[in-house]
């Protein structure tokens, strides 16, 4: 199976994008990208998402893509919206990708978990009168289809109105002109990080009586059923007044004003890739985007630019990765490239130094810590994660956000 799955009906080739995957081929599709269109009342409607399974969620991940079609792009809410008073047009958009997401993980449970759940059940109650190797293996093959999870980011664009919505741990980046100075590009992470180490979603969980240190993965995500739906199978979860895991979603929205050049899509395994470096990755996949675009030769495409960019950073990590003896890394990294200005090569070229920067903005989320040390994603270095630097950077969070307070002032 392909590491990238790219949506058959849709126009690739306005969507650059960039993979570096695994030598070991993979038994299902680890990552979705969609580019769909539709004309409407309000005019073309843009819709780009990237998705990316984790353990086993290649099927999940496929059928978020099918889903997003069905309630988002295909609703008639797009062509009945007026946008004579931009907040009202902006919050009916949030609530229908909410309400989406929503959708289309309970359609997944209902539809395609259900049974699995069910005949599991019934080779556990099998099992209590007889434990064989047929149904220990049919229940071993049972777990492994629940565990499945993806995380996914959306851009819609409709009229001169932006929306990316996240749930999960991959990330999306709008790079502008500034204002001030047409030469210099700054760069604005635009997607919250929902992992556990984070303030919002420690006190999310604290809420809901649970140990947030003892939450392993993306805090939020589609699917991953024993976190989820079947929380109370987990010992460290059970005891929570809620589903810890959940798929609500962040949505940034905004103009799409003539300053925005470009929108990037990265994904959690090139975001931790580039901690590897000890580098922040919005601005440094940035900053290796424009040096290739400012060298863009007349016959290279996009697409081929968005590939040599990533593929300077990959060796940058391997390197790095074998210098600590790391374990191989055992899924794709993955950059996708939404131009929003014609000539981004004329933009990105200039005879002054290029100055990325960055602009405060309630949009904007804290860094990740650095985890590079855990850079392979699975079980065991998720794990990890709850040792003692992880720690450290929950109680660092927790004190910035006055949690917790200093000694002296207790």
């Amino acid at each position: 199976m392909p590491h990238l799955d790219v949506d058959s009906d849709g126009d690739e080739s306005i969507v650059p994008y960039g993979i570096k995957s695994p030598f070991h081929a993979c038994s299902e599709v680890e990552n979705v990208l969609v580019t769909r269109s539709r004309e409407t009342k309000n005019g073309t409607v843009k819709m780009i998402a990237m998705i990316n399974a984790f353990r086993n969620g290649g099927t999940l991940a496929k059928f978020i893509s099918e889903g997003l079609m069905r309630h988002i792009l295909n609703k008639p809410l797009l062509d009945d919206l007026t946008f004579d008073i931009i907040a009202d047009a902006d919050n009916a958009i949030e609530l229908l990708i909410k309400t989406a997401f929503g959708n289309i993980n309970s359609e997944y449970y209902d539809g395609v978990l259900a049974s699995v759940v069910q005949a599991r059940e019934n080779l556990r109650q099998a099992a209590d009168t007889e434990m064989t190797a047929d149904c220990f293996e049919a229940m071993e093959l049972a777990d492994t289809k629940l565990t499945g999870g993806a995380v996914a980011v959306l851009v819609l664009m409709i009229r001169n109105r932006l929306y990316i919505a996240n749930t999960g741990n991959s990330m999306a980046v709008v790079v502008k002109k500034f204002e001030d100075h047409q030469k210099d590009l700054y760069v604005q992470p635009v997607t919250a990080v929902h992992e556990k180490h984070m303030t919002a979603e420690a006190q999310r969980l604290q809420k809901l009586g649970v140990n947030y240190m003892k939450v392993v993965g993306p805090t939020r995500c589609f699917g991953d059923y024993f976190r989820a739906h079947g929380y109370k199978e987990d010992p460290n979860l059970k005891d929570a007044d809620g589903r810890p895991v959940i798929v609500e979603p962040f949505v940034y929205k905004s103009e799409l004003s003539p300053e925005k050049c470009f929108i990037m899509l990265l994904s959690p395994t090139l975001i931790q890739g580039i901690f590897l470096l000890e580098q922040r990755p919005a601005e440094y996949m940035s900053k290796v985007i424009i040096e290739e675009l400012s060298q863009m030769e007349p016959h290279e495409t996009l697409t081929q630019i968005v590939q040599h960019a990533l593929n300077k950073v990959h060796d940058e990590v391997e390197n790095k990765r074998q210098s600590k003896r790391m374990a191989n890394v055992d899924s794709s990294m993955v950059v996708v490239l939404i131009p929003l200005q014609a000539d981004l090569d004329k933009i990105c070229s200039s005879p002054a130094p290029l100055h990325i920067k960055n602009q405060p903005s309630y949009n904007t989320v804290s860094a990740y810590p650095d985890f590079s040390d855990f850079f392979s994603d699975n079980l065991q270095m998720q794990d990890k994660r709850n040792t003692c630097p992880g720690r450290i950077e929950s109680v660092k969070e927790m004190f910035k956000a006055k949690l917790l307070s200093s000694i002296d002032e207790d």
